[in-house]
């Protein structure tokens, strides 16, 4: 079931839709427009050849578990895969 216009799916069960009601912790708040980010241990694996470790990001991808990011050094931005990323302090 979704709203009309909405993008992200309702859950099917009630109990589900209970922890939509939670705060969210500050490691799991999505990543905002603008905000610096970094390859966190899991990116850096998957990602060897990536000359920066660090990024800003640009936009958001196709779904919600992907950014668009634009690398330190780099002209273009990429997606990545937002478990691959973590805020730069």
């Amino acid at each position: 079931m979704t709203y009309l216009n909405s993008p992200v799916p309702l859950p099917a069960y009630p109990d589900e839709q209970a922890a939509w009601g939670t705060t969210m912790t500050i490691e799991q708040e999505p990543f905002r427009i603008g905000q610096r980010v970094r390859l966190n241990e899991l990116g850096r694996q998957r990602m060897p050849r990536s000359q920066s470790t660090t990024a800003v990001v640009v936009g958001h991808g196709q779904t919600e578990s992907r950014i668009r990011v634009r690398f330190h050094g780099s002209a273009n931005p990429i997606s990545i895969h937002v478990s691959y990323l973590e805020r730069d302090s």
